[in-house]
């Protein structure tokens, strides 16, 4: 799998690590993505699970991803997250 970022959003989130990150969720184009930081930690192997916690939380934060418990199993505390329409102006 290739990775890359988007130069213009690099720079307006002032991180490249967060538009690596968010570049990822654009290129997938499904509603809600629903995924541990664990198995995320997989597909950028090269970011810690704490780390993109703390990317995803500031995404969240910044409006470019709004995210949700949405298992009908009460004890599945795993995120759901979804793009908003400020992340697809970019």
């Amino acid at each position: 799998m290739n990775h890359s970022f988007n130069v213009k959003l690099a720079t307006k989130l002032n991180s490249v690590d967060k538009s690596v990150l968010l570049t990822g969720f654009l290129e997938i184009k499904i509603d809600w993505v629903e995924c541990s930081t664990k198995t995320l930690s997989k597909l950028f192997p090269y970011f810690s699970p704490n780390k993109i916690q703390k990317m995803l939380n500031s995404l969240e934060k910044d409006g470019y991803l709004i995210s949700s418990f949405r298992s009908e199993n009460n004890f599945d505390r795993t995120k759901s997250y979804q793009l908003t329409k400020k992340s697809l102006k970019v």
